[in-house]
């Protein structure tokens, strides 16, 4: 359930280092000491996303709805701006949160950040395989795209998953020396966080406007959804169903399969229309002009809806699959 935080009176730590392109800030709950990632919707001279953390705190209840791994976003209000909220996924006193960015960049010294085309599944997979041989860690990027093609998300670069590296005390001893205790890291893959480059957060109330009206737009719209994981050897993005197809045919069938089909048990109609409708409902009244209008609402609904109906989702990928 999405709740609303007023963390204007929350203390700001500024000296944590936050990645990403929106505003973000991180503050400290006063009832337990906890800390949270507040963050705001993309807005610049040219750019005004203003939907864009309504699309993150969306995107996050239909993953929970679905089952999925996904880190849960709350409402809040600071500074005179709506934001979304969201707990630290670590204890910064024993964990740590490594984006994928410095575990490719550790991994291939050649790997330029900048270079889109080089940023490949393969190259994901090949340092996952490497560094954690006995770790499911290929199903958690794989859940992850495959969750992108719902929600129609095409940013998630390399600071959009990570890895949790947590110190575990270990007891050695030998025959020569007593029992002592060491730490050791270990290591979790991060639930899916940063999907608010999602959900139509683009497009315009009056482009929203006409796309609920016409079905082949909004159709040719689902269909030309990309992702920012490339693939090896071909050039620009791929389209989101290429990409689990060329996944799928390149020794993750199973894999895929059983991720899809875990999905299509989960899904309910009823209860992403729920979901979508009411997601504004912990707002207080005074922040009432600030919801989501209702044709934005509507929009949503057959947006998500439609790519699981027929000619998107569960078709598309049963077909290449």
């Amino acid at each position: 359930m999405v709740r609303f935080f007023d963390i204007s009176n929350w203390e700001e730590h500024q000296y944590y280092g936050t990645g990403g392109t929106r505003d973000k800030v991180v503050v400290e709950s006063p009832e337990d000491g906890s800390l949270y990632y507040f963050k705001t919707s993309l807005k610049k001279k040219v750019i005004d996303y203003k939907y864009e953390f309504w699309s993150e705190v969306i995107a996050s209840e239909i993953g929970s709805a679905l089952e999925l791994d996904v880190l849960h976003y709350d409402v809040a209000w600071k500074d005179d701006r709506l934001g979304c909220l969201s707990k630290s996924m670590i204890d910064p006193r024993f964990e740590e949160l490594q984006e994928g960015y410095k575990w490719l960049t550790g991994f291939d010294c050649k790997y330029d950040l900048n270079d889109k085309d080089a940023y490949t599944f393969q190259l994901i997979e090949k340092l996952l395989k490497t560094h954690f041989p006995n770790m499911d860690f290929i199903r958690n990027i794989i859940s992850i795209i495959v969750f992108d093609s719902i929600i129609g998300n095409e940013d998630r670069h390399q600071e959009n998953w990570s890895l949790i590296v947590s110190q575990k005390s270990v007891d050695r001893s030998t025959i020569f020396r007593r029992k002592q205790t060491s730490l050791e890291p270990t290591y979790s893959f991060a639930p899916i966080y940063d999907s608010g480059s999602s959900m139509g957060r683009e497009l315009t109330d009056s482009k929203v406007a006409q796309m609920l009206t016409d079905s082949v737009q909004l159709e040719a719209y689902i269909r030309r959804g990309q992702s920012e994981i490339h693939w090896k050897g071909e050039k620009g993005k791929q389209k989101h169903f290429d990409l689990i197809s060329k996944i799928s045919d390149s020794g993750y069938k199973d894999i895929v399969l059983d991720i899809i089909s875990s999905i299509k048990k989960q899904y309910s109609k009823d209860s992403i229309i729920n979901i979508i409708n009411n997601i504004d409902n912990c707002l207080p009244d005074e922040y009432i002009t600030l919801k989501i209008p209702r044709v934005r609402k509507d929009f949503l609904i057959k947006l998500v809806t439609l790519t699981f109906a027929s000619g998107s989702f569960f078709s598309n990928l049963d077909r290449v699959l």
